[in-house]
């Protein structure tokens, strides 16, 4: 009776043991899958957001305003100079977090901020703003009288087409690197 008793004790405790952590096991995957979703929601989103419209002040299109290389360098704010991913995000410490997470991901994000954008942006501009007089020059040395329906502009951004086609590759090779982060993002969030 005392053999069986102490049985069912022992066994009541063991099956309530294994009740509780069952539970706390599910707490904690519960918890997770939450915080990865704030992650994703606070975070990743606005981190894939940012990197695309940053890919956009590198891009080169026949309707971009190629005179805004001519003003950019000169400019008295200059966006580039003070660029953080941190500042697009909604959550500051799940930004932190992401290292923890991501710790690739968040040192590339690192580099892009501090290398390609505040250091080589500004390069960038200069040699854009060099092609562009470059071209404006040829423009007025070749065609001192446009034809008619045919603005300066539009002759502009038919000469910065084709001498920019030819460069474009190197000029973006770090895009590449973006878009392959932009990619390895949007896998994360098709989680």
């Amino acid at each position: 009776m005392i053999q069986s008793f102490i049985g069912a004790l022992l066994g009541g405790i063991i099956s309530g043991l294994i009740n509780w952590l069952l539970y706390k096991r599910k707490e904690i995957a519960e918890a997770r899958k939450k915080h990865f979703e704030e992650l994703k929601e606070y975070c990743i989103r606005p981190l894939l957001n940012a990197l695309s419209d940053l890919m956009r002040n590198f891009n080169i299109e026949e309707s971009l305003y190629f005179d805004y290389y001519l003003e950019a360098p000169s400019r008295d704010v200059k966006w580039w100079e003070n660029f953080s991913f941190e500042g697009g995000v909604r959550n500051k410490l799940l930004y932190e977090d992401l290292r923890n997470h991501f710790k690739g991901f968040y040192e590339e994000l690192k580099h892009i901020e501090e290398y390609v954008v505040r250091e080589l942006y500004s390069k960038y501009l200069i040699l854009m703003r060099e092609l562009v007089l470059k071209a404006k020059s040829m423009i007025s040395n070749e065609f001192p009288t446009l034809p008619n329906g045919v603005s300066d502009r539009e002759l502009l951004t038919a000469i910065m087409m084709i001498v920019l086609v030819r460069i474009r590759d190197i000029g973006l090779m770090y895009m590449r690197n973006l878009r392959s982060i932009t990619f390895s993002i949007g896998l994360i969030l098709l989680r």
